[in-house]
């Protein structure tokens, strides 16, 4: 007697999930529909789960401060005073933060600070944005926005934290655009604006001077720049540099290496830009910190905006800032939605807002920048940036128009070891799409889903592969 058929059929869905094929057409081991379903390399599927309450949850009462539009977020605080077995689960609700040990279950049972909130609105800080956190050699580090980062310390003995508002200052690369006139011609009068040029590009206020042009005696205590416009009847340029300008020879022993308006009479020094530098300022409070160091009264160059993200790469705080609005600035004022700024590699905590070298860079001797210096890195064009992202031994930057990738290229990045590269013109379309895993970062762009995985298997982990895939 004949065996009847049976037909049997399987689909091992090991192609995925597609969307455009035609009914008509529909591949084998595809599908066209998924809903919380997480596809493995192997075909096989799992569930994705939903969320529910930990086992024996403690619920925390809110106070009349919150309501639906307030802004919630959450991140783990990991080796808290480099601590490797403390935790700390850390919960953002408006300005508030909360803490919890995040090594006991429940952990909502397990608050910490005494079950305290702390209160960073006293900083000045956003309460309608949702807060970028970032561990940093075991401190937690916090830009909510403003124009200060947030350093969080936590005792462990008193079980408490405490809070330092730093601001994010550099060395003042830029100087003042001087309108009207030639900088780099010798003047026999000079503005507010020149002066404090001379200042930044080492200039000294007080230093010792020769009476004459062959060092028969000293002055001591005398403005130098000053100096030259009475005994020569013009002040320096920007390009004149203050050290070339000593005599290396003179009548009187005392007179040998102090400053000679006569020297840099000699001198055409051209119209190279002398380095400048030598004047630390804060990066949004570009005028009021130039006013406050040199008691001169020079345009207010104001950039109003705030930190947006804190991220911790190669032992380092980096930043990216935001401008909603300028004041006073003029062609020499720097993009600061261009710029991610890093911070100083040492243990203190006032080097997470020291954005600079160490050295002054219009300094005769001891100029040249160090391996553990701050500073900054310009991504000319980048539109606004949304977020920091380590992944390997890279840090990614994603803006609006494109992806960057920092990194020390074969070595540990630093100060003087710098590789930047930009990877991708297809930029985010928000920060809220940008999805950052183990081993992962994803974003939404125009175009679809762009991915970039960390390849583990390769011989140079510094550089990671993409790929997209449409939405």
């Amino acid at each position: 007697m004949p065996r009847s058929k049976t037909k049997l059929e399987y689909n091992t869905f090991v192609k995925g999930l597609i969307t455009e094929a035609s009914p008509l057409t529909f591949p084998d081991g595809a599908s066209l529909v998924d809903e919380n379903f997480v596809l493995n390399k192997d075909g096989s599927r799992n569930r994705r789960l939903g969320l529910k309450y930990e086992n024996d949850f403690v619920k925390k009462t809110l106070t009349s401060l919150h309501n639906t539009t307030t802004k919630v977020n959450s991140y783990t605080w990991k080796s808290v005073n480099g601590n490797g077995s403390l935790d700390i689960a850390v919960f953002q609700i408006g300005s508030l933060l909360y803490f919890y040990d995040n090594n006991v279950s429940p952990i909502t049972g397990s608050p910490l600070n005494s079950g305290s909130a702390l209160d960073l609105s006293i900083y000045s800080s956003p309460t309608d944005l949702v807060y970028s956190f970032s561990s940093v050699r075991g401190e937690l580090v916090v830009a909510t926005g403003g124009e200060e980062v947030i350093v969080v310390s936590y005792n462990a003995t008193l079980d408490s934290v405490s809070s330092t508002p730093l601001r994010i200052e550099v060395r003042d690369l830029f100087g003042i655009e001087e309108i009207g006139v030639d900088p780099f011609v010798r003047r026999s009068a000079a503005s507010h604006e020149h002066k404090y040029n001379l200042s930044n590009q080492g200039w000294p206020l007080l230093t010792t001077v020769s009476t004459d042009d062959i060092g028969t005696s000293v002055s001591t205590n005398i403005y130098a720049a000053g100096y030259a416009a009475g005994a020569i009847g013009v002040y320096p340029n920007n390009s004149d540099i203050f050290g070339s300008f000593k005599l290396s020879s003179a009548t009187s022993i005392k007179a040998i290496n102090s400053f000679s308006p006569w020297e840099m009479e000699k001198i055409n020094t051209g119209t190279a830009q002398a380095p400048r530098g030598s004047i630390i300022i804060d990066v949004f409070n570009r005028g009021a910190t130039r006013n406050l160091k040199t008691a001169l009264t020079v345009p207010n160059d104001e950039s109003v905006g705030g930190v947006r993200n804190v991220t911790s790469y190669a032992g380092r705080a980096f930043y990216s800032l935001n401008v909603t609005s300028e004041n006073g600035t003029d062609e020499n004022s720097p993009d600061l939605t261009a710029m991610v700024c890093f911070s100083k590699s040492t243990t203190k905590i006032d080097d997470l807002g020291e954005c600079y070298s160490h050295n002054d860079p219009s300094a005769e001797d001891f100029n040249n920048p160090l391996d553990t210096d701050g500073g900054y890195i310009v991504l000319s064009g980048a539109g606004e940036i949304y977020a920091l992202s380590p992944l390997g031994s890279s840090l990614f930057v994603i803006a609006s128009r494109g992806v960057w990738e920092i990194s020390g290229g074969e070595s540990v990045f630093s100060a003087t070891n710098q590789l930047v590269t930009k990877t991708t013109d297809a930029g985010a379309i928000s920060g809220s799409s940008v999805v950052v895993g183990e081993a992962m970062i994803s974003y939404m762009s125009s175009g679809g889903i762009k991915l970039y995985l960390f390849p583990s298997l390769t011989p140079a982990p510094h550089s990671a592969s993409s790929f997209s895939c449409q939405a």
